[in-house]
């Protein structure tokens, strides 16, 4: 302000016509004429984006089927204690490939070694009194009465750690297909019955998502022991193998514009 003055002053016939103090109220007005309108576009953009969608129909659709797992999964491990932590180690090492070499030699079976732990062992006064050296080997496999076989016969060296089911990945896509198709045929089929009941007469459809393939807790195989922290017999033979079933779901969700 104190430049514009300073030109003003040097402007005897504006000083005249027009005095300063009346030009600084037109300037200042004709700025708050424009911020306002700058403002009330804003404010009129942002409530046409706020204003509430009519005739959308928000829904989805699940689909849910009861299979069996088909691979089954045993871990089997090998544990030894001990003050001599490099013999211990050296004893585990020698059961454990000895187990994997028989493993391998079965076509139908997947061996590979799994958790591998040496660890001190304390006394109840908190001094080290020797060491413990654990290791696994995990069995996946299709055929499930060779997989029972293996494990019973490794049973003799080995602990059955834990077991369970899986769903190989050939079968999860086979079952996704389907789910999907179905899900999208009753996803439709929900969105036309609702459309209907509240009086419109078509749809088209917004937005869609496709969830993606879930399902609970696997059943626990039937026949099947964990044998944690016990060595299985001499005599040990193969082991019953037979999985239970699991459900699996699908969700199609979305929205439609309801039509006249």
């Amino acid at each position: 302000m104190g430049s514009f003055a300073s030109l003003f002053a040097t402007m005897p016939v504006l000083k005249t016509v027009f005095p300063l103090h009346r030009y600084v109220a037109l300037t200042t007005y004709v700025t708050t004429l424009a911020f306002g309108a700058t403002l009330h576009a804003q404010t009129g953009s942002a409530n046409t984006s706020r204003e509430p969608t009519r005739d959308v129909l928000t829904l989805d659709a699940t689909e849910t089927v009861s299979i069996q797992p088909d691979t089954g999964v045993i871990v089997l491990a090998v544990e030894r204690q001990g003050v001599d932590v490099a013999a211990l180690t050296q004893e585990v090492n020698q059961i454990l490939a000895r187990a994997l070499r028989e493993a391998k030699a079965q076509p139908d079976v997947l061996a590979a070694t799994g958790n591998y732990n040496t660890g001190p062992r304390y006394d109840g006064k908190g001094q080290r009194t020797g060491w413990t050296v654990r290791a696994e080997l995990i069995l996946k496999g299709k055929e499930f009465a060779t997989l029972g076989a293996l494990a019973g016969k490794l049973a003799r060296e080995l602990q059955i750690a834990s077991n369970g089911f899986e769903i190989s990945p050939e079968l999860r896509t086979r079952e996704e297909a389907k789910l999907t198709e179905r899900a999208i045929t009753q996803f439709r089929a929900k969105a036309l019955a609702a459309t209907k009941a509240f009086g419109y007469a078509s749809f088209d459809i917004r937005e869609v998502a496709v969830g993606q393939l879930g399902g609970g807790v696997p059943v626990r195989p039937k026949m099947m022991m964990e044998m944690r922290g016990a060595v299985m017999a001499a005599d040990v033979s193969a082991m019953p193998v037979e999985p239970g079933a699991r459900d699996i779901a699908l969700t199609v969700s979305g929205s439609v514009q309801m039509k006249r």
